[in-house]
């Protein structure tokens, strides 16, 4: 990934496996928001990938805290 002013970000070269998950969505979905996200947000504990200013984000990141 390479991030510039004014958090905007751009991943390139996503890798994945794309094998021995039953349902493929949610992994083609996280790999969407990666090709798609042009900007991301973070907010608390929170970090959102978006595009442009469309609402709601693309994905959303949540830190758990784990003890």
């Amino acid at each position: 990934y390479e991030i510039s002013d004014m958090n905007r970000v751009k991943f390139s070269s996503v890798a994945s496996t794309r094998m021995a998950c039953p349902d493929m969505a949610a992994e083609t979905g996280l790999l969407k928001a990666f090709t798609d996200a042009d900007n991301f947000t973070v907010r608390g504990d929170t970090l959102a990938l978006n595009k442009g200013r469309v609402k709601p984000a693309l994905a959303r990141f949540v830190v758990v805290y784990m003890e």
